[in-house]
């Protein structure tokens, strides 16, 4: 387990977390949290934005309607199938559709936290695709998570995902490489949970520790 990055203060800090798939990013999270941490979680956003009718008919139309439940909802495990086995349509997924709606949501909550924030203050920006979508800038700092392989596969299988689909999620983004070179810290998870925490803490200190 290690960590690597530099030190930052200002009255309120918004830091953007992605990493490798299922590599115990919304562990960190949660544990930043528990130390004070406000989050942003692009994922429930995307929960939200799916929940919305025009949404729905939108995604209904791009990827055809068996992506929609007899209930009327959509099955996100059916979408994931269609597009990251189809970049055309991944593409067209996320940039039609649902990233300029999430970055809506998210500008608002970045704005309305520096309206307020003071000294110590740090928002978590929980967004996987963040720099995919272009919106590295909007954020002060940016944590990388990563683990070993073979834990990340069993994780995976955790969430009912084979390791043919983590690959497929992998390389659906852009290179590891690109995204780590953009990190301020990086995260290697590769121990236990305590260790994972200790490192949180270790992270929150530099975050908001005075210079």
């Amino acid at each position: 387990m290690g960590t690597s990055g530099g030190k930052h203060k200002q009255a309120g800090i918004v830091v953007g977390l992605i990493g490798q798939p299922c590599s115990g990013k919304t562990t960190l999270r949660r544990a930043l949290e528990d130390l004070g941490a406000e989050v942003v979680d692009a994922d429930q956003i995307v929960r939200s934005l799916y929940a919305d009718p025009a949404v729905r008919s939108e995604v209904a139309q791009l990827l055809g309607t068996e992506v929609i439940r007899p209930d009327g909802t959509i099955d996100r495990q059916a979408v994931a199938d269609r597009v990251f086995t189809n970049r055309r349509l991944l593409e067209r997924l996320t940039r039609e559709i649902i990233w300029p709606r999430t970055g809506v949501r998210l500008r608002e909550c970045i704005d309305e936290f520096r309206r307020r924030a003071g000294p110590g203050d740090v928002l978590i920006l929980d967004a996987p695709t963040l720099v995919e979508s272009g919106r590295q800038n909007w954020v002060d700092r940016i944590i990388w998570v990563e683990a070993p392989w073979e834990r990340r596969v069993a994780w995976a299988a955790a969430r009912g995902w084979s390791a043919e689909e983590l690959r497929r999620r992998e390389q659906a983004m852009l290179p590891e490489a690109h995204k780590k070179a953009l990190a301020d810290y990086v995260i290697v998870n590769d121990g236990s949970l305590t260790a994972l925490r200790r490192e949180a803490t270790r992270l929150w200190n530099l975050l908001t520790d005075p210079p």
